[in-house]
């Protein structure tokens, strides 16, 4: 399957993506403390016009609103109940905003951190993180989400657990066409919680995952001032997907 991400990497040497959401929304009066993933129902034309600034500047890729949305973070607001609701409605703004441009946008669901510590320093199981990882990644995907953007982790174990997205149901027969997209540094490694992983050690794990559900492609993308020409030779390593 190729989607509008694979068409738009083959079409351009360079995709431009959108930046500093966070920043952006307290521009728009969002409060620190704040959950920006309640805006998405509460405040939807300032998330509308969050996006339609993006697109209008000319991004090829849109984040959604969404880097807080697993129920562990949104637990923090008594919103643990609201995840399919609250990640639909970022990806659905999103959507309707690049339909009214006329452009082709790539629509990157954006996922972050769960914010807990893994067993077994800590309470939260590997399974239920995959869960919750899981369910904000479908709802990201019924609400139009083109790829997957795991993002800003702090736990090389939870980048780890990302990489079971593709085995996780997504509610059409067990399969998931999501993309995924992990951020690498530009020295050929990961670099999670003051380690390094290399790109070797990444490459295994992102193969299995694939060789698991061959209709999952997977983008390993440089970050800092790396282009994605970084990710794409790390592809052309791993033979992942169609890209």
């Amino acid at each position: 399957m190729t989607n509008l991400f694979e068409r738009l990497l083959n079409e351009k040497p360079t995709l431009l993506a959108d930046g500093a959401t966070a920043t952006n929304l307290f521009s728009l009066g969002l409060q620190s403390g704040h959950a920006p993933e309640l805006w998405n129902i509460d405040e939807p034309e300032k998330i509308a016009r969050h996006y339609r600034s993006f697109i209008k500047a000319g991004s090829d890729i849109v984040l959604t609103n969404t880097f807080g949305g697993t129920r562990y973070r949104l637990k923090l607001h008594q919103a643990e109940n609201r995840v399919t609701e609250l990640n639909i409605a970022a990806a659905r703004l999103l959507k309707a905003e690049i339909e009214a441009s006329g452009r082709d946008v790539v629509i990157a669901g954006s996922i972050g951190p769960t914010g807990e510590i893994l067993a077994p320093l800590g309470e939260l199981q590997a399974d239920d993180a995959v869960a919750a990882f899981a369910e904000q990644a479908l709802a990201l995907k019924t609400g139009g989400a083109d790829v997957l953007w795991i993002e800003t982790m702090s736990s090389r174990e939870e980048v780890e657990l990302d990489l079971r997205l593709p085995e996780a149901k997504s509610g059409d027969s067990g399969k998931n066409d999501r993309q995924l997209i992990i951020n690498v540094s530009q020295d050929g490694t990961l670099t999670v919680s003051g380690r390094k992983v290399t790109f070797e050690a990444l490459r295994q794990k992102l193969a299995a995952a694939v060789r698991r559900n061959k209709d999952q492609a997977v983008l390993v993308r440089g970050d800092k001032s790396a282009q994605f020409g970084v990710g794409l030779r790390v592809l052309d390593t791993c033979r992942l997907a169609k890209i």
